[in-house]
């Protein structure tokens, strides 16, 4: 689970890294719902984006758990309400993998046996 975490954790900076920079401002919470419902949110990152995403790209952390958990837990469509997020697609990305440390959500992971 730890090199779950930092995985997460490495995403997160570089999502942090762009909006920072002013980067990739066009990535709407539209156009990062239908990349969660389609469970390509990564592809669309390394496609579209200048993020340093090696780390996913070469197979090192597999991408496939982080977008089921990505669509199975959080509630993309009330994303205003629940996460304050209503323009920026990264900064709703970034809410929704900070979630991912909830304490519900690391006990749901023990619980499966991560």
């Amino acid at each position: 689970m730890a090199k779950r975490n930092s995985a997460i954790i490495h995403l997160i900076q570089e999502i942090n890294a762009c909006i920072d920079r002013g980067k990739h401002n066009d990535i709407t919470v539209k156009k990062m719902n239908m990349h969660i419902d389609k469970g390509d949110v990564f592809d669309f990152l390394i496609d579209n984006t200048d993020m340093s995403l090696s780390f996913f790209k070469d197979g090192c952390i597999p991408t496939d758990w982080i977008s089921k958990e990505l669509l199975d837990k959080f509630l993309v469509g009330r994303v205003r309400k629940y996460y304050g997020v209503e323009n920026n697609g990264l900064c709703l990305l970034i809410a929704f993998l900070s979630g991912m440390f909830s304490d519900d959500f690391e006990e749901e992971l023990e619980s499966d046996g991560e």
